[in-house]
């Protein structure tokens, strides 16, 4: 009898350990995710579009969060398949779903990978490996301005690199000739300057009353770029500097606003005073003027007629074949719609 009481109280016993034992293991199941089949999100990487020279867009989409919340999502980035967390994009967005990426200040021709990841508590899960190429670089794009200030044996030359074509510039500068369209075959000079906008180079030991054609260019590493073929004529021997005679507004794209291309702006000043202002052959106004110096190199020519669209306009000369005359409202010097070519 005793012994089978001894042998129930075992039994007993054991059975205590036991729920004591399944109660540990489900504490420990859940306190330690180790323990689980899926913890971490399931990501898939979408595919790169948009690729341009220095930008494209990625993407992906969390499947699934796995088990707990996903508190950050976006994209790995590298030059390498096994370098691709050199740079990360996150997404300011959590839990599951698609999302989008804007990859910016990419290199022009090179090959980069990309893979979608989603964060949560417990860890990171990765999508696929995607790769794309970015668009090369091209030609730096090149501007010649056409209002060129000129004596008889001198010109300042104007030029603006508007694009350096993703790719670095090693040197710009302009070419001239009695020819249309010069390249580097021909007269040239480099600019010195690290300044890779607007730029400017007066070149010297020009023959007077020639018709000269430049160009400007820049190169790259992938080549060079030449700007749009202009021309000046350089003074004759009897230097003209009155401000008497037929001048054309310079036609330039900058000018779009106020003189389109097909708009033909003339101004008319005549040995007897008389101001005269055209657009397409047709007289705008005439009066009579008066002269008075200003600041700046500026003269003011003040109208006598209510015809007039403003009272006075201010003028400088530059050279015999260039003027700048510009309305009161404008508190500038550099508008290229201020800029006229003496035509007679």
């Amino acid at each position: 009898m005793n012994k089978e009481i001894s042998l129930n109280s075992h039994i007993s016993y054991l059975k205590i350990i036991s729920m004591k034992a399944l109660r540990i293991c489900f504490i420990i199941i859940f306190l330690f995710p180790g323990c689980r089949s899926e913890d971490i999100p399931v990501v898939m990487t979408a595919e790169v579009t948009a690729v341009m020279q220095t930008s494209a867009t990625c993407g992906g989409e969390v499947i699934s969060q796995g088990d707990a919340e996903v508190t950050s999502r976006g994209i790995y980035l590298g030059k390498s398949d096994d370098q691709i967390i050199v740079d990360t994009i996150t997404v300011e967005s959590t839990g599951i779903g698609s999302f989008t990426s804007e990859l910016t200040g990419l290199d022009a021709g090179t090959d980069y990978f990309v893979k979608a990841y989603a964060t949560n508590l417990y860890g990171t899960g990765l999508g696929d490996t995607v790769s794309f190429t970015t668009e090369p670089a091209t030609l730096p794009v090149v501007y010649t301005y056409p209002y060129l200030p000129v004596s008889q044996t001198s010109a300042t030359l104007n030029g603006y690199i508007s694009s350096d074509g993703e790719s670095e510039i090693i040197e710009y500068g302009f070419c001239w000739s009695t020819s249309e369209n010069p390249t580097l075959s021909d007269n040239c000079v480099i600019v010195e300057s690290n300044n890779h906008g607007k730029f400017f180079k007066t070149i010297t030991n020009l023959e007077p009353n020639i018709t000269y054609f430049t160009r400007s260019f820049a190169r790259n590493l992938v080549g060079i770029g030449y700007g749009n073929s202009e021309w000046f004529t350089t003074c004759s021997e009897d230097l003209d500097t009155s401000i008497t005679g037929t001048w054309l507004n310079v036609e330039d794209p900058d000018c779009g606003l106020y003189f389109p291309s097909q708009v033909t702006n003339i101004k008319v000043i005549t040995s007897d005073s008389t101001f005269y202002e055209y657009y397409n052959d047709q007289l705008s106004f005439s009066s009579p003027f008066t002269i008075e110096p200003r600041s700046n190199d500026f003269y003011r020519i003040y109208f006598s007629s209510s015809e007039a669209r403003y009272p006075y306009y201010d003028y400088r000369l530059l050279d015999c074949n260039n003027i700048q005359i510009m309305n009161p409202f404008i508190d500038y010097a550099t508008d290229p719609c201020d800029y006229y070519k003496r035509i007679e």
